[in-house]
């Protein structure tokens, strides 16, 4: 055999069977790691309106005609409030709880409070539920008078056109 042809053999080796043998070993190595349960998509929120507070920050505290959109990338979720109250906002999912800091994204200096008021939502997926529904609770962060807000979301079955994407 040339050395040029022994050259190209060991060079295809470590260029194409080492990778190939280092994916092999990742995917092995990952096959038991559970992949985080789904909570993609539009929910559809309801409360109960009686329990709600008059407090200083009452519009962030209205949760009247709103849906949480989801969008997750493992273990990272992106959330958009939409309705009566929008906001914004990046969190987590740790097994079935999620923590959702959010920003109001709209002036609600008109209902009391600061612009761009925090705003915490704590929530826990029940996996079993068909369809799949979350409950939980939006906080005001360093408000004092505005007590939490208890939600229950349901999640919405995809369009066609959601499924496209």
């Amino acid at each position: 055999m040339s050395s040029a042809r022994r050259r190209f053999i060991i060079a295809y080796i470590f260029l194409v069977g080492v990778p190939l043998l280092g994916i092999v070993g990742v995917l092995k190595a990952g096959r038991h790691i559970p992949a985080p349960i789904s909570v993609n998509g539009t929910w559809s929120v309801s409360t109960d309106s009686t329990r709600l507070s008059p407090g200083p920050c009452g519009e962030a505290n209205s949760l009247s005609n709103l849906s949480l959109v989801i969008l997750q990338s493992g273990k990272t979720l992106s959330l958009a409030m939409e309705g009566t109250t929008k906001a914004t906002g990046f969190g987590v999912l740790e097994g079935t709880n999620l923590k959702v800091p959010l920003i109001l994204t709209r002036d609600a200096s008109q209902a009391g409070c600061a612009s761009a008021q925090p705003l915490t939502l704590i929530a826990s997926v029940d996996p079993n539920s068909t369809p799949r529904s979350l409950s939980g609770s939006v906080s005001v962060d360093g408000c004092a008078l505005c007590t939490p807000v208890a939600f229950h979301a349901v999640l919405q079955p995809r369009t066609k056109r959601e499924g496209a994407r």
